[in-house]
């Protein structure tokens, strides 16, 4: 955990992930997760129990455990 740090919550059927000053709403549908994110969205697929997330060049690779999303990204570990 650094300080650019996604934390996100899972609340419902509804992911809330706040990102420094920027916030990252996350809705489910389906098996689909629909990330806005600002100017750029965030497109996130549900595949069994781990959740990719596409942005731009970068890869976001989210793993649900129980209530908690840690997800990570590039190098970093992002909980």
């Amino acid at each position: 955990m650094k300080n650019e740090g996604v934390i996100c919550e899972m609340k419902n059927e509804t992911v809330i992930c706040e990102m420094k000053n920027e916030a990252v709403i996350c809705e489910m549908k389906n098996e689909t997760v629909i990330c806005e994110m600002k100017n750029e969205a965030v497109i996130c697929e549900m595949k069994n129990e781990g959740v990719i997330c596409e942005m731009k060049n970068e890869t976001v690779i989210c793993e649900m455990k129980n209530e908690a999303v840690i997800c990570e990204m590039k190098n970093e570990t992002v909980i």
